[in-house]
């Protein structure tokens, strides 16, 4: 598969993987169409037992890719929700195990796809931060997922102050799950090996359909509440003000009501 999203099946693992490194990955309305097409590919391939989502380069992912996502457009701003939200959504219901690798930073959105996989692994460059709310977004789809792995304190206190935190921190929070000591990748890839010869695939499948079965109307519910307000965040002041601060690359200081038209 060609653009900004690979795949490939070796021994059962389908590798996922984000590759548009000179764009730090960041997250573009093509690339969430790939990633969805990948997903659905997935789900339609019988020799894949498990997914491992990774990225190329030194990144996991930048989030969104402000340059190439106008959310001024309304309608952009609609159909980026409702993508991330569907592609979230996918992650989560996937039958197959999902097993993610984060070397180098994960941001915004990006912290989504990683903690709506199953079994995440961190590298000792992996970071994290919900940092919407620095240029006047809300990290409304995300939480949806980090409500699933976190407590709604902790949540709230990665969410509201966007404050980033290393893979040791998110490990603590229980963002992820294993720490690798060099490539996260590589580990993820030699547990997915273990895993397959240890478990059977079908119990895995059953497994997780029932532990994921007490909450697929509270999730819909959830991301399309979500949706509504990651677009109401978009037309704000707080996001026209951010968001021209990112694209002139110029500092925005929020405690000057002047600088947010407000």
């Amino acid at each position: 598969m060609n653009g900004p999203i690979v795949s490939e099946l070796k021994s059962g693992v389908l590798r996922i993987a984000l590759k548009d490194p000179e764009r730090r990955n960041a997250i573009s309305l093509e690339m969430l169409e790939a990633l969805a097409e990948a997903l659905q590919a997935a789900e339609q391939t019988p020799d894949a037992r498990v997914v491992l989502l990774h990225a190329h380069g030194a990144a996991f992912s930048a989030g969104m890719d402000l340059k190439r996502v106008d959310l001024g457009d309304a309608e952009v701003a609609e159909r980026f929700a409702a993508r991330l939200a569907s592609v979230y959504r996918n992650l989560q219901r996937i039958p197959l195990p999902v097993l993610c690798a984060v070397d180098g930073p994960a941001m915004g959105g990006a912290v989504g796809l990683v903690l709506a996989a199953d079994l995440i692994f961190a590298g000792p460059s992996a970071r994290f931060a919900l940092s919407e709310t620095k240029i006047g977004l809300v990290p409304a789809l995300v939480s949806v997922v980090a409500r699933r792995r976190l407590t709604v304190g902790k949540l709230k206190a990665l969410a509201v102050s966007g404050t980033t935190v290393d893979a040791s921190e998110a490990y603590r929070l229980g963002m992820v799950d294993f720490l690798a000591e060099q490539s996260a990748l590589r580990e993820a890839e030699d547990f997915a090996r273990k895993l397959l010869r240890e478990n059977s695939g079908e119990a895995i499948t059953r497994t997780k359909r029932f532990l994921s079965g007490s909450e697929p109307a509270d999730l819909d519910q959830e991301l399309d509440r979500a949706q509504v307000e990651f677009r109401a965040a978009a037309a704000s002041a707080s996001a026209r003000a951010g968001l021209a601060a990112f694209r002139e690359k110029r500092p925005l200081n929020w405690g000057e009501p002047n600088e947010v038209g407000m």
